[in-house]
């Protein structure tokens, strides 16, 4: 028996197969599986290509694969297109028992191991997910690029574009965020930025959020403008995980556990410190997560196929860490 866990995300895929026993037996990384921007077949095909090559490599038969799940983005939100999407990936490992979910749902997972609380994740887009004792569950953000997604890589991508026009221009003064966009966008002189944009940034969310980097090469060196942006960044979350707890039923009195992934927080304090504040404020407490989401995908496929899973997050974790939270 063997379980596997499929993360996928705007910028990466990632994959984990691993025994019965919670043992590792082959992973992978591959490109985004964003369906609406690869179309359901292109979303697919990145899947099947991977996975192929990990059969291949560990030497297993697809048919023992007992259990699967995927965290897709933007799954959750066409039912048609879920359909669809469910249809495909179902049929890459028909004699699996499948599960499909927003890629969300594996960052709470593996961030929580299973447990009540709330997860953030803040890579290319943005979204907020939780879940409460009772299995009910609510998102916030996310919603479409153009008009939410605040917080996420693409959103500050965008916003650092902003700025840096402004300061060029001579509307705002030119600080460390201009040389660090500059040398990220090459090109900076109206007449050929504007066509550079369309040709390279337009329509195109990962590069876009690619630019988040120089942003934040320009917090670390203290830029006033980039630090307000992530402080903006972790206003917007921190909303979205309060809108989530106001859906959700959680203990009275008791700090509820607010988890997190996605490339924005390898900024590391620059993200974490204000979102931390925000939070520990509203009566949340910000916890590293216990792992990744991609093990929230193997452990959610595992628990599809034996619902009894204490022993295997605790072969998974080590009892310290199952200890620490079971006090949460």
């Amino acid at each position: 028996m063997y379980y596997l866990g499929i993360d996928g995300g705007g910028s990466k895929t990632a994959f984990l197969m691993v025994d019965r026993h919670g043992k590792p037996v082959c992973r992978g990384t591959t490109s985004g599986c964003a369906y609406p921007e690869l179309g359901i077949t292109g979303a697919v095909e990145v899947i099947r290509a991977q996975l192929h090559h990990m059969l291949e490599e560990s030497g297993l038969r697809p048919e023992q694969i007992t259990g699967a799940a995927a965290g897709l983005p933007c799954y959750g939100e066409d039912p048609k297109a879920d359909l669809e999407l469910l249809a495909e990936v179902k049929g890459l490992l028909p004699g699996a028992r499948w599960g499909i979910y927003n890629d969300v749902e594996l960052g709470w997972a593996g961030s929580l191991g299973l447990q009540a609380g709330i997860h953030v994740v803040a890579g290319t887009g943005a979204i907020v997910y939780g879940r409460d004792s009772q299995g009910h569950s609510a998102r916030a953000n996310g919603w479409h690029e153009d008009f939410s997604d605040e917080g996420s890589g693409y959103w500050l991508g965008l916003q650092a574009l902003s700025l840096f026009v402004k300061e060029k221009d001579g509307r705002l003064p030119r600080s460390p965020l201009y040389e660090t966009m500059k040398e990220a966008l090459g090109e900076t002189e109206q007449e050929a930025f504007v066509p550079l944009y369309v040709k390279n940034y337009q329509g195109r969310r990962n590069r876009v959020a690619a630019l988040q980097l120089a942003l934040l090469k320009a917090a670390k060196r203290g830029d006033e403008y980039a630090l307000q942006l992530y402080d903006r960044a972790a206003e917007e979350l921190a909303a979205g995980v309060r809108a989530v707890s106001s859906k959700l039923e959680f203990p009275q009195g008791k700090p509820v556990p607010v988890s997190y992934s996605g490339g924005i927080f390898q900024g590391g304090e620059i993200i974490r410190g204000p979102l931390e504040q925000r939070l520990e404020g509203m009566g949340f407490v910000l916890q590293e997560p216990l792992m990744d989401p991609v093990r929230g995908g193997v452990l959610l496929a595992a628990y599809q196929v034996e619902p009894g899973l204490a022993d295997r997050i605790r072969e998974w974790l080590g009892e310290s860490q199952i200890k620490k939270m079971e006090e949460r």
